[in-house]
């Protein structure tokens, strides 16, 4: 292909990118399902870092997600833990962890214990927390004494933040999945983060720790979104040429993430 020819089909692809996402919500999401291990999963948990920090005002988030589910099969709800670029907060930075008891109402929003942690709007889902671009947080999921549990913790540190308890049934979690979801235009600039470490602790006391992960990415979302695998984790990018395709499963890495 000429160098004409290349540029010629760059700035035709440029061209298909949509302004904004055709949502309901105006988000573009993006998931890496985990493989599921076969004894039921008591706690979940996977390391998050933000890369490249948004630059625009408009909200980004990055979650582990997990349904609630008994020996039944029976579903009580499911929902979210992670961190936000949210201007609603100071320095734009916030935790969230909250969810549903029917994922296709938006109105069943789980109710929960109040949260230790601040919250300049007063959301009882979303409070205030500083988090660092390149630093490493832990997001866990457990079961409380209220209700399962949703916790942060710096891994420079060892320092946990309870965020609060959200009150649903069930004794084990499925469908465990990281996201990243913006609500930014299609061509803002990149923002980057990597997952890593995830980590399921089981109900016989084992430990079972996803091999692969399989990846999707919803038609009306942007298509300029991208997921790969590093030495280290699995990344997630907005803003960039798609590589990826819906239902590629990778292989996860096995080396730790290292300080940068």
């Amino acid at each position: 292909m000429s160098w004409w020819s290349d540029l010629l089909e760059r700035w035709t692809r440029r061209d298909r990118i949509p302004a904004r996402p055709s949502t309901s919500n105006g988000s573009s999401s993006f998931h890496a399902w985990w493989e599921a291990p076969r004894s039921p999963v008591v706690v979940a948990s996977v390391d998050l870092e933000v890369l490249v920090e948004p630059t625009v005002n408009d909200l980004y988030f990055w979650a582990l997600q997990a349904n609630f589910s008994d020996e039944r099969g029976a579903r009580h709800g499911g929902a979210h833990i992670g961190l936000q670029w949210n201007r609603r907060h100071p320095g734009n930075r916030a935790v969230n962890w909250g969810g549903y008891r029917d994922a296709g109402n938006v109105t069943s929003i789980l109710a929960g214990t109040s949260s230790p942690l601040p919250s300049e709007p007063r959301d009882p889902n979303t409070r205030d927390f500083p988090w660092s671009t390149g630093e490493r947080y832990r997001l866990r999921v457990a079961r409380g004494r209220d209700g399962w549990r949703g916790s942060i913790i710096r891994t420079d540190s060892g320092v946990e933040h309870v965020i609060r308890e959200l009150h649903a049934d069930g004794d084990r979690l499925t469908s465990l999945v990281v996201w990243s979801e913006v609500f930014a235009p299609c061509r803002a600039p990149s923002a980057v983060v990597r997952w890593s470490s995830p980590r399921c602790e089981l109900a016989d006391g084992s430990v079972f720790e996803p091999s692969w992960v399989r990846l999707t990415f919803p038609a009306a979302g942007c298509p300029n979104t991208d997921t790969e695998v590093d030495e280290y984790g699995i990344v997630q990018r907005s803003g960039v040429t798609r590589r990826a395709r819906e239902g590629d499963r990778l292989p996860l890495p096995t080396a730790p993430p290292r300080r940068v």
